[in-house]
């Protein structure tokens, strides 16, 4: 526990209640549980404005917890320790005093500045009015606070011990902070406030030279200016450096700058930056003993300096020189009891310290009052447990506090109740549903509501069946939790617990208990998780922000944002002007045009004026219903509230061509909702594995493409959506488009992997697996039926080509052999023709007219480029399948195991080879042909 006195926040009574402050967009209820502990916030607050002067008008006391979990019992007693340390020199009517916890609902926060999660942990407010109500005079319990200090320290160590706390001298931190919840871990980003970077590059000097000394560290140090050492000799020594460019030195306090941590080993020194506290779940320990000296401390306090604070004016008085200088410990106890004397006489009356008797009998009447208040405390915790009912065990492990319970609130009754009695009727039932016996109510009545429920089935098979792992990832991303805290283990039922610290809770218990929920909020959640976990939805736990996309998104926030803000809602307002004007013009035209009528009576003329009038406003109202519809759709664009202009912003950038632009999808992604998977009627592509994670495909930057808020990526072909990257699938939009099959196909297959998941109609399916196949797609698909379509597809391509691969060679045979043959004929030619020449030369001329008819040349048959094939033996019918070859003389058809020629004249369009065809005959004539994919008509 840490012991903080804080500065005053402006309206701190509204800040307990609600929450708000600067750079917080989270109610007081959404963050925490509040319940009050001792006295009535109205009261203080109404005490606290009803002063007068300047400066702080009351002390802000708050005590920070390290463990994630204090029994509300112990927070209470706590309080009660902490009034009797501080108030000690006071009586009760002179002072208020009030407190509440705050027990966490949202468990960590991002840090807007930084983008770093902080953890938040329980926490107590404490405020004391700087008022005497006896004197009316200005009180301050500590004074002087550095004269005090001791005493305070001395206090926080007891009730640590006391209590089995972590104790700051034994947990350092690096920074106790605004943030002390979480304590950043990483080198050169540790610190926080005033010169942090100097700071971080200290320690980062530190360990990159390895420095293992407070000497060495003193002598590196004078590279970053002029050092002095403080405190010197003493344990609580550090150095002040003075950078030249600097005002004034810089107190190196910080625990990485102790004689301690340095002279730990470089590993040592890793290994402590690098523990994450906040990963781990802190429960508190076993009671320690208070050392002597602790308690000696203590001592003074109580005899001399509370009293002190309180009676004697620190100033340069003679007195107070006096007594500072002249007076051993023992005078200047008998000097204080002399005032404190004469302080009570003044204000409650001469008489005051001399009859013992009437003050033996105001004692005893006080402890008569606290056994009422017992009584009164125990009758009501027993008819609370009474009226619980049969509960669960848990609910009898809650009733055993009740005397303890009791106890805190009898001490709460008797300090300073007395004054709560004047309160107006709502705030006493305000501290009565928010202070411990209030909570205790609660809870035995919201168990009754959850054994109600586990008897109607639903809870009951909830708490039995869902899983612990997927109820913290939700939590994770609505209420902050840190998973990685947590231990899932398993009860003895089978059911899946929550381990934290050393409590095993059921899911339900760990919403109440841990999370500090009403049923009322719980119940849904409850409902929502186990619905998810039924319908199959991936869950993920939320993750940190990527710091430099938050470093990127603060300066966008800072600069642009405002910008774009302001221009949008000039826009708005031009169009609304617009259309005002618009509106007003078309209202005088029409009263022109009515007053130009010189027709229409005068009744008549008024009556239509009077019908352009309410047009007229009417489109005025709608002008101003539309532009506060717009101004308020834009207010909620802009809203910081779950994140959502840091999506905006991550869509946005996923659009531009900045290298980070992947990146930012990435991002966009990992914040994105988990959501059901729709079981419609879309065709889509997902991974084979559900449970692997997808790779991160890249955008495809040469279609057109938007980004929306969910990280979904919608692509354009032809100027018209076709294919939606949706994360954990790729949405075919248009079904019927084998380009945009194609693309689809290639996107899941750098997304997901080669093993894919097909959802949609039967012809999709079939459609995309043969474009797999056609387009040589290397995929194969989860549904075996599927897989062996594409096995017979890929076996009937093969053979396609095969056969076409034949026929190409038996053409190529063909030509050779023809090319072959027409050399040898022209080489023969060649030879007759110089045969003849020399016969010709001995022969007489021959005769100048015909002594014969010359015989007719017959043509040769033409040779079959693909051997084997038949020609068309249907006289009305129709073949249909693949062009194999076109030679000069026929045009060769696989039609199933088969291939038939059709003679080439029979076509008025040639056919190409890879058509598929259609070719029907009538009387053993071509009349039709039609290619079957795209139903090109060739005619005939």
């Amino acid at each position: 526990m840490l012991v903080r006195v804080r500065g005053a926040i402006e309206g701190i009574g509204k800040y307990l209640k609600e929450g708000h402050k600067a750079g917080r967009e989270h109610s007081r209820d959404e963050l925490d549980e509040r319940l009050i502990l001792a006295g009535d916030l109205d009261i203080t607050d109404a005490i606290i404005n009803s002063l007068d002067g300047t400066g702080q008008l009351y002390n802000h006391i708050t005590l920070s917890f390290k463990e994630d979990f204090i029994p509300e019992e112990t927070l209470a007693a706590i309080v009660e320790d902490f009034r009797a340390f501080a108030m000690s020199a006071f009586r009760e009517e002179e002072y208020n005093f009030y407190a509440e916890a705050h027990l966490p609902k949202i468990k960590s926060l991002i840090n807007n500045k930084e983008g770093k999660l902080y953890e938040r942990k329980p926490h107590i407010h404490i405020l004391i009015p700087k008022v005497n109500l006896l004197t009316g005079k200005r009180a301050e319990p500590f004074g002087f606070f550095k004269l005090s200090e001791e005493h305070i320290a001395a206090w926080q160590q007891k009730i640590n011990n006391q209590y089995g706390l972590a104790d700051p001298q034994d947990n350092r931190r690096y920074d106790f902070t605004d943030a002390s919840e979480m304590i950043s871990r990483y080198k050169g980003d540790t610190f926080d406030g005033a010169n942090k970077e100097l700071r971080g590059r200290i320690l980062d000097a530190v360990l990159s030279r390895k420095i293992e000394s407070y000497e060495q560290f003193s002598e590196m140090l004078k590279e970053f200016g002029a050092v002095r050492q403080r405190n010197s000799g003493k344990p609580n020594q550090y150095a002040n450096v003075k950078p030249a460019d600097s005002p004034k030195g810089i107190n190196l306090k910080d625990y990485v700058f102790s004689r301690e941590f340095l002279a730990l080993s470089i590993e040592d020194k890793r290994r402590y930056i690098a523990t994450e506290d906040h990963r781990t779940y802190q429960a508190a320990a076993a009671p320690r003993k208070t050392s002597a000296e602790c308690e000696a401390i203590l001592k003074d306090w109580h005899e001399r300096r509370a009293k002190e604070v309180k009676y004697l004016n620190s100033g340069y008085t003679s007195l107070y020189e006096r007594y500072s200088k002249q007076m051993n410990r023992d005078q200047k106890i008998a000097f204080l009891a002399e005032r404190e004397l004469r302080f009570y006489q003044r204000h409650l009356g001469a008489d005051y310290g001399r009859d013992t008797t009437d003050r033996t009998d105001a004692r005893a009447a006080a402890f008569e009052r606290i056994g009422d208040n017992l009584r009164s405390s125990s009758a009501d915790l027993a008819a609370a447990r009474g009226a619980a009912g049969n509960l669960d065990r848990a609910a009898g492990n809650l009733a055993d506090r009740a005397a303890i319970r009791a106890v805190a609130t009898a001490l709460e009754r008797r300090a300073g109740n007395q004054r709560q009695s004047r309160a107006p009727a709502q705030h006493g039932a305000e501290r009565a549903a928010n202070g411990v016996v209030g909570r205790y109510r609660r809870e035995l009545d919201e168990r009754r509501a959850v054994g109600q429920a586990a008897k109607g089935g639903e809870f009951g098979e909830i708490k039995q069946h869902l899983e612990a792992g997927r109820l913290l990832a939700h939590l994770s991303k609505s209420h902050g939790v840190i998973v990685e805290k947590y231990e899932v283990t398993r009860g003895k039922d089978g059911s899946e617990r929550i381990k934290c610290g050393n409590r095993n809770l059921n899911v339900s218990d760990f919403l109440t208990k841990e999370m500090s929920l009403p049923w009322k909020d719980a119940a849904p959640i409850l409902r929502e998780v186990y619905a998810a976990q039924r319908g199959r939805v991936h869950h993920q736990a939320k993750q940190a922000p990527n710091r430099e996309l938050w470093a990127k998104y603060q300066d966008w926030k800072k600069n642009d944002a405002p910008h774009e803000q302001r221009e949008a809602k000039r826009q708005i307002r031009a169009a609304h002007k617009e259309a005002i004007a618009q509106a007003t013009k078309e209202f005088n035209a029409a009263r022109s045009r009515i007053e130009g009528d010189r027709t229409l009576a005068r009744g008549e003329a008024k009556r239509l004026i009077d019908i352009a009038k309410a047009t007229r406003e009417h489109a005025k109202k709608e002008a101003r219903d539309s532009r506060n519809v717009a101004l308020a759709a834009e207010r909620e664009k802009w809203s910081e509230k779950e994140g959502k202009l840091y999506k905006r912003f991550l869509a946005e950038a996923a659009q531009t061509t900045d290298p980070y632009a992947e990146a930012a999808l990435d991002e966009l992604r990992k914040h994105a909702p988990d959501v059901a998977e729709k079981e419609d009627a879309a065709s889509y592509i997902k991974a084979a594995d559900q449970n692997a994670k997808e790779q991160g495909a890249p955008i495809k930057r040469e279609m057109r493409y938007s980004v929306d808020l969910k990280g979904h990526v919608t692509y354009k072909i032809d100027g018209r959506e076709a294919l939606k990257d949706e994360g954990k699938r790729v949405n075919i939009l248009r079904a019927s488009d084998g380009d945009v099959i194609e693309q689809g196909l290639y996107l899941a297959k750098a997304k997901f992997g080669k093993v894919l998941t097909l959802h949609g109609s039967d012809e999709f399916k079939a459609e995309a697996v043969r474009i797999a196949v056609e387009k040589n797609i290397p995929v194969d698909f989860s549904d075996q039926h599927l897989q062996r379509m594409k096995h017979q597809l890929e076996q009937q391509k093969a053979e396609r080509q095969r056969l076409r691969e034949q026929g190409r060679k038996a053409i190529e045979v063909e030509r050779a052999r023809k090319e072959k043959e027409k050399a040898e004929a022209a080489q023969q030619a060649r030879a007759k023709a110089k045969e003849k020449t020399k016969t010709d030369a001995g022969k007489p001329a021959p005769a100048t007219a015909k002594d014969a008819t010359a015989a007719p040349v017959q043509a040769p048959e033409p040779v079959l480029a693909v051997p084997g094939s038949q020609p068309p033996h249907k006289q009305h019918g129709t073949y249909k399948g693949e062009v194999l070859a076109v030679d000069n003389a026929y045009v060769y058809q696989q039609t199933g195991k088969n291939v038939v020629h059709h003679l080439r004249t029979q076509f008025n369009e040639l056919p190409k080879v890879g058509d598929e065809l259609a070719i029907r005959y009538d009387a053993g004539k071509v009349t039709h042909v039609k290619e079957i994919d795209r139903g090109h008509g060739y005619g005939r």
